[in-house]
């Protein structure tokens, strides 16, 4: 089996992710922050220990602190490849994460059952989302 960063394909698509955060993503970063966008639902940062992340940036959950309320994170014990390098304790992390969210989430949106659920329609990336008074996001291709 080959890993994804052996294969042609993965790589020309990482690396137009690499470019895409260098060039259009920064622009709509800028834009964010200049408009005061937060991130409203809780959020899981997670990073590789053996990469030169935290050297360069800092701490990544404190970093997310400015772009969201509830945030919560750890480092994986991997290099640069997390998912194929330690992808049981990243799936672990995931599951914890999940399963929190389970236990807050109601199993039913607020509004169901109304006729219209009150709604702001916003843009973000390619996606339109529009959002519930209630707080649920709903998004449409």
């Amino acid at each position: 089996m080959a890993f994804g960063h052996e294969k042609p394909d993965v790589v020309r698509a990482m690396l137009e992710d690499y470019r895409a955060g260098l060039t259009i993503d920064r622009r709509h970063e800028e834009d964010d922050r200049a408009a005061g966008t937060r991130i409203q639902c809780r959020a899981l940062i997670l990073w590789s220990l053996r990469d030169d992340l935290e050297d360069l940036y800092g701490d990544p959950v404190k970093i997310w602190r400015q772009w969201a309320p509830d945030v919560r994170g750890h480092g994986i014990d991997a290099g640069h490849h997390v998912a194929e390098e330690a992808p049981e304790a990243l799936a672990s992390s995931l599951a914890s994460f999940f399963a929190g969210l389970r236990e807050r989430t109601p199993s039913r949106p607020p509004h169901q059952g109304r006729r219209r659920c009150p709604r702001r329609r916003r843009i973000i990336g390619s996606r339109q989302v529009a959002t519930c008074r209630e707080g649920w996001s709903l998004r449409s291709p």
